[in-house]
């Protein structure tokens, strides 16, 4: 019996050309960081090498296919293209017609399989769905991340334009922006802003908690420093297959805990 007797066939797979998908202003929530530069060189080199292992996800406008998922790997085999690599076509799934726009917002978390989404990038994703009228409980249900977590982006997303810059710019972390601001209130902008000039001024890419100039209480958990406290959680959540948005949360905290040490 030949495999086409029991296969199921696939409707929504096609092969189109990379450079005829367009993208769809505003829908992409990705910074422009080094990160993300890394990662999508990283792509770049393993999709000359191996070819695109995923398809994209598009939607047609009459005859044009517009991106709706995978714009790491679009961006990435362009800049293959670019480098000579004779990339041709690439298969696309078609996106659900079921699907309504919450679906498809929401799918930029639960689809991504690659660089998970920055804090500040959830967090636009989060305001995308509140505002389509999803209560915070259920995004948290339906991203599978703790009510916390969405009231901490949510919080996140309501701060001055100027601290969410500095957070995109990853000149502060997303976590560093909450609590400065949760404390200081209208005084945030200004803490911040003189936190990255000192973090510059020594050499520092990001600023942290240490570069506010207050001297901040250290503690020590069972004989361990606080950053080893953190690492093991991260571990243990990500073992366990926790809250992605917590053990995300838990990686910027390595980034927040103070050299100096204390006796314990």
């Amino acid at each position: 019996m030949s495999i086409k007797n029991i296969a199921i066939g696939r409707k929504d797979l096609f092969s189109v050309n990379p450079l005829d998908i367009q993208e769809e202003a505003g829908w992409n929530v990705r910074n422009k960081t080094s990160r993300l530069d890394s990662h999508i060189r990283y792509l770049a080199d393993s999709i000359k090498e191996v070819g695109l292992k995923e398809p994209l996800t598009v939607k047609m406008d009459g005859d044009i296919p517009i991106l709706r998922d995978g714009h790491n790997r679009l961006e990435a085999i362009k800049l293959a293209i670019s480098e000579g690599a004779d990339i041709r076509a690439v298969e696309v799934i078609l996106e659900s017609k079921l699907a309504n726009e919450a679906d498809q917002v929401l799918g930029m978390i639960l689809r991504n399989t690659g660089l998970p989404l920055a804090p500040i990038e959830q967090a636009e994703v989060f305001k995308r769905l509140h505002a389509f009228g999803w209560t915070m409980n259920e995004i948290a249900q339906k991203a599978s991340v703790s009510r916390n977590h969405v009231d901490a982006m949510l919080f996140l997303t309501s701060l001055h334009p100027d601290i969410l810059k500095m957070v995109k710019n990853d000149k502060i972390s997303a976590t560093f922006a909450i609590d400065t601001a949760k404390k200081n209130g209208n005084d945030a902008v200004k803490i911040l802003k003189k936190s990255v000039q000192i973090a510059q001024e020594k050499g520092k890419g990001k600023a942290t908690h240490k570069h506010t100039g207050e001297p901040r209480v250290q503690w020590r958990v069972v004989g361990l420093e606080l950053s080893d406290v953190t690492a093991k959680l991260v571990e243990a959540l990500e073992k366990m297959g926790g809250d992605k948005g917590l053990i995300e949360m838990a990686r910027e905290a390595l980034g927040h805990v103070p050299a100096q040490k204390v006796k314990a």
